[in-house]
């Protein structure tokens, strides 16, 4: 049995979650377990891997939202290289702030607020310090 939460069984998770009197706390999209992320997720040099990215994020904020959620963590822990100068990391930044980014706009498009006044923010964090995307 497959416990990690996918788009697909988003609906099935939440009725079993449901029996046994617990909820989803947040979701990490499966950046990092799946063959397809091997050379990078959101720093990808294949921009058909960094759109699949962004699509597998904005999967998951819906998938959260299902489950009555607001919180997806990111971890772009193994996101394309493992050693120093294997990777342009520049390049790598850009790419990532860029697909990061887009799941910022379209979290603050598809869900802006809730009557608590929150909602997904368009803040992220890494290492620990806030930063915000230029495009947000």
């Amino acid at each position: 049995m497959q416990l990690d939460i996918t788009d697909k069984n988003v609906s099935e998770m939440k009725a079993m979650l449901a029996d046994v009197g617990l909820v989803c706390v947040s979701i990490i999209p499966d950046h990092f377990a799946q063959k397809r992320w091997g050379c990078g997720v959101f720093t990808s040099r294949d921009s058909n891997i960094r759109q699949a990215a962004v699509a597998e994020t904005k999967a998951m904020m819906d998938a959260a939202v299902e489950l009555g959620r607001d919180l997806v963590n990111l971890w772009p822990g193994q996101d394309g290289y493992d050693y120093p100068f294997q990777g342009q990391f520049d390049l790598g930044r850009d790419r990532l702030v860029e697909g990061i980014g887009y799941n910022g706009w379209y979290a603050m498009d598809q869900y802006p607020y809730r009557e608590d006044g929150r909602g997904f923010s368009p803040i992220f964090r890494a290492g620990g310090q806030p930063f915000r995307s230029p495009a947000t």
